[in-house]
């Protein structure tokens, strides 16, 4: 399980590589990674991301290091037009802090990731777009 901790990694492809070799023989491994390119921002430079990656990115390189990739999908739908504006719109700030949002808030944001798992599930969809990609891919021989 690598859950937002490909992109921290320089050399991924090398990273998935020895993830291949490590994992059993019709083991799987679930990965999350922040998406878009379109979304970088100082949020990852503060949180020393390499990279954001397209769906189809992350696709090739899952199957490039031996993974065979079941699932491809968005996530945190609802939240790409918040993380697109913010990017627009404010200024970064001179160093940039990450910080968790009042509980409040917090609680907000959580709701809005059980509506949108909900609706999602309830219609077999996934989102086309989102803010975090997510990936179960099977260990392949070759």
């Amino acid at each position: 399980i690598l859950l937002d901790v490909l992109e921290h990694i320089e050399d991924d492809r090398d990273a998935l590589h020895r993830l291949h070799k490590l994992l059993a023989p019709g083991g799987s491994l679930l990965v999350t990674v922040p998406a878009l390119p379109i979304l970088w921002s100082a949020h990852d430079v503060a949180n020393h991301h390499f990279r954001r990656y397209r769906r189809a990115e992350l696709r090739t390189r899952l199957e490039e290091e031996g993974f065979d990739p079941s699932l491809v999908n968005f996530f945190f739908g609802w939240s790409f037009g918040l993380v697109f504006l913010r990017r627009l719109v404010v200024r970064e700030e001179r160093p940039y802090r990450v910080a968790v949002p009042p509980a409040l808030i917090n609680r907000f944001l959580e709701n809005c990731c059980r509506v949108e798992q909900w609706l999602f599930r309830a219609l077999r969809l996934s989102p086309p777009i989102g803010s975090s990609l997510i990936a179960v891919a099977g260990r392949t021989e070759n």
